[in-house]
């Protein structure tokens, strides 16, 4: 499946990822927390004895963690997925907060990049498809049957819509005639 997103894309451009490829990537610095957070899921999806890079996932982190105790918001909100998505006792729905912080920090550079017409949509149809899996995938005994029962008594009642859309800046003027949110 991934391959039909990616037909276009020569592979074989892009160095192998192996230790001497994170070894570079963390000396020379330089990079944003959404390259060092796809970098680490690559590194825990692949065989780390086939490719010499057993601690390579951690010095990610260590990096990420940096940059974020350095002011850098992205790498914070990294850090709260890692952390999120790392614990054993994390709740369905810190987890659901924590992949949603991994999809924003992972997909903004790519949304920044059409827009400035540096990134087509082909390309970046292509990376999201690839975050979107990785997504789908951390969530994927949330919200599959016979996943957590916890979300089967949610009651839509229980949300204060006029609270939510406060703290998402919408205002009386998104409302329909009838004083419904415009749902556009």
């Amino acid at each position: 499946m991934v391959d039909n997103f990616f037909e276009s894309m020569d592979i074989s451009a892009f160095p192998p990822l192996d230790a001497t490829l994170v070894d570079d990537v963390l000396a020379e610095g330089g990079r944003s927390a959404s390259e060092l957070l796809m970098l680490y899921f690559a590194c825990l999806t692949h065989d780390s004895d086939e490719y010499g890079f057993n601690d390579a996932p951690d010095r990610i982190a260590v990096a990420i963690s940096d940059m974020a105790d350095d002011g850098d918001e992205e790498a914070m909100m990294a850090m709260v997925a890692l952390e999120t998505l790392a614990s054993d006792d994390a709740t369905d729905e810190a987890r659901i907060v924590g992949v949603a912080m991994m999809q924003a920090v992972a997909s903004r550079p790519l949304l920044r990049n059409v827009i400035s017409g540096d990134m087509d949509y082909e390309a970046a149809a292509g990376a999201l498809s690839v975050i979107k899996m990785l997504s789908d995938g951390l969530l994927q005994d949330i919200f599959t049957p016979g996943g957590s029962d916890d979300f089967d008594d949610f009651d839509l009642d229980d949300i204060d819509f006029d609270e939510l859309a406060s703290q998402l800046g919408l205002s009386e003027l998104e409302l329909d005639p009838d004083g419904d949110y415009d749902d556009r």
